[in-house]
């Protein structure tokens, strides 16, 4: 069995945030979620969107084997990740 982990963090505002930012994140998550796909169960990223009085704001939610979220925290370290659910698979 292998523990995941699920973490969310705020990453922008429509007018902080375009989608240079956004490819380039895309990127580097899969890069991260590539390395530590085990060949059974990958880790999954994605950016959502959610409204406040009309302005989206933008967050990061990334699933990932509990073992690697220390990967997760030095390579984005800029944001601040809070963990949202766990699972056991």
């Amino acid at each position: 069995m292998m523990e995941f982990v699920k973490y969310k963090a705020f990453i922008g505002i429509d007018t902080l945030f375009d989608s240079s930012d956004a490819d380039d994140l895309l990127n580097s998550m899969s890069v991260l979620i590539d390395s530590v796909d085990n060949g059974e169960v990958i880790g999954t990223f994605d950016i959502v969107t959610e409204y406040i009085n009309r302005t989206p704001l933008y967050y990061a939610v990334v699933e990932i084997p509990k073992w690697a979220e220390t990967v997760l925290f030095i390579k984005f370290a800029e944001y601040d990740w809070k963990e949202i659910e766990g699972s056991t698979i």
